[in-house]
């Protein structure tokens, strides 16, 4: 079993998520109409922030959608650019960066038909330092479904403690250990990387992409300890798929 590349992986996630509707080509969402991006939006945001994922309110709880005011916020990993809207209703200044330059400009379009404008907008590449961003640039990065799909997250972690201001918080939305057994019936293994259940993990919560991990609050801790704390951390929907964690930023 091999791990992507980030050239596959950037072809894969040319299709960003419409939660409950598919995984759609972001160079066929560009040709929607003003209007029917608007429809579009409205309804993702309906579903995602009224339904079964928003559970308790607790998706924008955790992570500060209704309560962030007047920052500088990345997001990171931004698809349609659903949550970028979000921040910038708040009068946040809101970055955009995403592997695939048509999502870049389908969050951009988002924006725009909306009347805001993103502070900048950044390609990410496959190596360090993966963006252009200057150190210490922005206050929140928001990085919500996309971390559990980096096979190396350790690179690419490092250079958004960089990006951070101090005090920065890094807010991440990630497959759970208990995703991990409702989708392979099995128990969390310490390395996905040749697990013989990764494929049907991943399939479980995507159809495309090839990779993709489980983590939880000790994991996380593991990985990126010496770089932040943990503030806040909560299992989300009924059935504990997700996590929601925000991390402060440390000196190591």
């Amino acid at each position: 079993m091999t791990v992507p590349t980030f050239d596959s992986q950037r072809r894969a996630w040319s299709r960003p998520p419409v939660d409950d509707v598919g995984y759609i080509s972001s160079s066929e969402l560009l040709k929607l109409s003003n209007v029917g991006l608007r429809d579009m939006i409205a309804n993702l945001e309906r579903v995602r922030y009224r339904g079964w994922r928003n559970h308790d309110n607790l998706w924008r709880e955790v992570l500060g959608l209704d309560d962030t005011r007047g920052l500088r916020v990345l997001d990171y990993g931004c698809g349609v650019g659903v949550v970028a809207l979000q921040y910038a209703r708040n009068d946040n200044r809101v970055w955009l960066a995403d592997i695939v330059l048509n999502n870049l400009r389908l969050a951009r379009r988002v924006l725009e038909v909306h009347g805001y404008w993103p502070e900048g907008e950044l390609v990410i590449s496959g190596e360090p330092p993966f963006t252009a961003m200057n150190p210490g640039t922005v206050n929140v990065i928001h990085c919500v479904g996309v971390l559990h799909h980096i096979p190396e997250p350790r690179p690419v972690v490092d250079a958004m403690h960089r990006w951070l201001a101090p005090d920065g918080e890094l807010r991440l939305m990630l497959y759970s250990d208990n995703g991990w057994r409702i989708m392979t019936g099995t128990e969390p293994p310490d390395d996905v990387t040749n697990h013989p259940e990764r494929e049907k993990f991943v399939r479980g919560f995507d159809s495309v992409g090839d990779w993709a991990d489980w983590y939880d609050e000790p994991k996380v801790t593991r990985l990126f300890g010496d770089l932040f704390v943990v503030d806040r951390f909560r299992y989300l929907t009924p059935d504990w798929r997700y996590i929601a964690l925000v991390l402060r930023r440390k000196d190591p």
